[in-house]
């Protein structure tokens, strides 16, 4: 038995029951997508949310960030559906290649961010390998006498690393700190 594949009608969205070739129906959706028709942008969606969801999929690999590029692409879409020339290409392709172009900003972005972020531990970790051990800071701390009342304080110095010097500001009282006499 051999059974043929017939072609499924086209969507009608004309309401008058009159099959449509592909440009036309493109040109018709964005027209009541201009003039503001909340479900053209529902039928648009329906016919093309796979597209731009699977390609900012394929070409980000994040499942998030897919979801929010179809996102900004439909949003695009409905706040400037004039940018739209039918003559230029369908609207499938169109729609395409805002989401190829929101997808590859995406990963230009998070290279950036990735490369920022390396730099700034690189530069954490060489300030901390500047930085006095704790052991250091141990065994001059041995040495502080004990009573004395005063607390370590940063002392700044400019193009220097940081330096503590004691500085007596009070002792301890039962009621709390007392400011010693200057």
């Amino acid at each position: 038995m051999v059974t043929t594949l017939q072609r499924m009608p086209q969507q009608d969205l004309t309401g008058a029951g009159v099959e449509m070739n592909p440009t036309a129906r493109d040109a018709l959706l964005v027209a009541r997508v201009i003039a503001g028709d909340e479900r053209a942008l529902g039928d648009v969606y329906d016919q093309h949310s796979s597209l731009v969801y699977g390609l900012a999929r394929r070409v980000t690999q994040n499942e998030v960030a897919a979801q929010d590029i179809a996102q900004d692409v439909f949003g695009w879409f409905w706040e400037r559906p004039d940018k739209f020339d039918p003559a230029r290409g369908s609207l499938r392709a169109y729609l395409g290649v805002l989401t190829h172009r929101r997808a590859v900003d995406w990963i230009r972005q998070e290279s950036a961010t990735k490369a920022r972020e390396e730099r700034v531990k690189s530069a954490c970790s060489a300030a901390a390998s500047r930085l006095p051990s704790t052991q250091a800071i141990g065994r001059w701390l041995t040495t502080w006498p004990l009573g004395s009342g005063g607390v370590l304080m940063p002392y700044p110095r400019i193009n220097a690393r940081p330096s503590f010097w004691p500085i007596s500001v009070g002792t301890p009282q039962r009621s709390g700190w007392h400011l010693a006499d200057s």
